[in-house]
């Protein structure tokens, strides 16, 4: 079991399907392309996986579990913008062209992702 510098664990894919929406409508070439680097890896209550303005090492494609995206106010402190679910992907900004983190994002519901590294994403 590996465990990156982000935090993440990585565990085994359990059905070896993938429940990720937005993974799952890629056409199948592009797919494959990407399914190399695409490593499960366990996603733990308020574990924070990126820091606002902080590089993004790796972007998550959801599997299971819910994320939240938190922004900072003067005003009001943290508030939550967000919320992602299989739907999505945590790591926007890395497809964007941006290594840095629009918001923070912490695990609100654990589960499971499939986190694929920047910079093999922006090869």
């Amino acid at each position: 079991m590996h465990k990156y510098r982000d935090g993440a664990t990585e565990v085994p894919h359990r059905t070896g399907v993938v429940q990720n929406r937005f993974l799952a409508t890629l056409p199948p070439a592009e797919f494959e392309q990407l399914r190399p680097y695409l490593k499960a890896v366990e996603l733990k209550r308020h574990a924070v996986i990126h820091e606002a303005n902080k590089p993004v090492e790796a972007v998550y494609f959801i599997e299971s579990g819910v994320i939240s995206r938190v922004a900072r106010t003067q005003a009001d402190g943290a508030v939550e913008v967000a919320m992602v679910g299989h739907f999505g992907l945590i790591g926007l900004s890395v497809i964007l062209g941006t290594n840095l983190a629009l918001h923070r994002t912490v695990v609100q519901s654990p589960g499971v992702a499939l986190r694929i590294p920047a910079s093999d994403l922006q090869a």
